[in-house]
């Protein structure tokens, strides 16, 4: 199929995405190239950690017609794993795929109980896992809580 239209123009809907690519390419380029200040940046960081959760909830309640409130626990555990490996003096960038893979390995056996339950009970299930995780992660002396 075909990207552009008739006359061999791009639709509104694909230059409006092209468009938000392209800005997405520039802010992510900006931090490495000096020209932003350290604010922007955490302020940039922050802004792409909301959409991944946006995109993750988007994903359960939009698709799957599942509500949770405890879908950050997988993106807190890859904070946390790529924390643990940092300490072990691996390199961050590397510390943050093998976290990645890490929490895949974790989620997927999690996955088979807890898509096992429908509505609240699926809420309240992620819930659980998300305050378990919360409590064991405080208790690590490296987070100290």
């Amino acid at each position: 199929m075909s990207t552009t239209s008739q006359q061999g123009r791009l639709s509104m809907p694909r230059r409006f995405a092209i468009h938000l690519l392209h800005q997405a390419q520039l802010a992510g380029e900006q931090p490495f190239t000096g020209v932003v200040g350290a604010g922007a940046v955490d302020r940039l960081t922050a802004l792409f950690i909301y959409v991944i959760m946006a995109a993750m909830w988007n994903a359960l309640a939009g698709y799957g017609g599942l509500v949770s409130v405890g879908q950050q626990v997988f993106f807190g555990l890859g904070a946390y794993f790529t924390v643990r490996l940092a300490e072990a003096d691996i390199d961050p960038f590397i510390a943050m795929v093998v976290a990645s893979l890490v929490v895949a390995a974790v989620s997927y056996p999690l996955s088979l109980v807890m898509l096992r339950l429908k509505g609240g009970e699926f809420a309240i299930g992620m819930w659980v896992v998300s305050a378990l995780t919360h409590l064991c992660v405080n208790l690590d002396r490296l987070i100290q809580g």
